[in-house]
């Protein structure tokens, strides 16, 4: 009678015992499930255009498709980045304008200004993911990219932005595309997007996946 009686009490405990470790899994699970929830960053909605400048006299005008010329050494186009995605915008003094838009957002200094040029070859498809000078290097022979801080050159002529030039501080907030020696090899359209990024939105394959971008496209004249 004692030994049926110590048995059920063993097989209480026992029951009891793997209930609190299934219960103890399921939280566990649970956690786990909830965790990349938890990760996940508020959106913040930041327009971004590319624009071409037409003088002083004439407003900026938001540009989708450019064509031009593709003669080697010669300019394509340059076209400027600012944080609005207006048809129009004033073609006051670079620097002015540029800081008119940044003002209107907080915390705008965490986030860079980058570029990817995406065109293909007969024998190759080129995506490009530019932050900073030293990533044209592998499309100049096709394509010459010079890179330009606006903001922070305020007073009269200045150069493209080198890998010696660029630091933390830097705001590349313009582009130039000028044919390389062998732009006739390029066989596609090419494709300009500029995109504001945090460090976090660039993955391990040096790739933006951020919502905070514009593009155009490039057409042979």
């Amino acid at each position: 009678m004692k030994k049926i009686f110590y048995l059920i009490i063993l097989s209480i405990l026992t029951l009891t015992i793997l209930g609190c470790e299934q219960n103890n899994v399921l939280e566990d699970e649970d956690e786990i499930k909830l965790k990349p929830a938890l990760k996940l960053k508020k959106e913040i909605r930041i327009p971004i255009g590319l624009y071409k400048y037409y003088g002083k006299n004439s407003p900026r005008k938001l540009i989708k498709t450019y064509k031009e010329k593709w003669q080697y050494h010669q300019d394509i186009s340059s076209f400027e980045v600012y944080y609005t995605k207006e048809d129009e915008i004033s073609g006051i003094k670079q620097q002015d304008l540029f800081t008119e838009y940044k003002n209107n957002y907080q915390n705008i200094d965490n986030y860079k200004i980058g570029y990817q040029i995406i065109f293909s070859t007969k024998d190759e498809n080129f995506k490009e993911t530019i932050l900073r000078p030293r990533d044209t290097e592998r499309i100049f022979p096709y394509l010459e990219i010079y890179l330009y801080d606006d903001y922070h050159h305020l007073n009269g002529w200045y150069s493209h932005t080198t890998e010696d030039d660029y630091d933390d501080n830097t705001i590349l907030t313009s582009i130039k595309l000028t044919a390389g020696k062998k732009i006739d090899l390029i066989t596609s359209n090419i494709t300009v997007k500029a995109f504001l990024y945090l460090d976090s939105e660039i993955n391990a394959n040096y790739e933006y996946h951020g919502f905070n971008y514009y593009s155009l496209t490039v057409l042979k004249n």
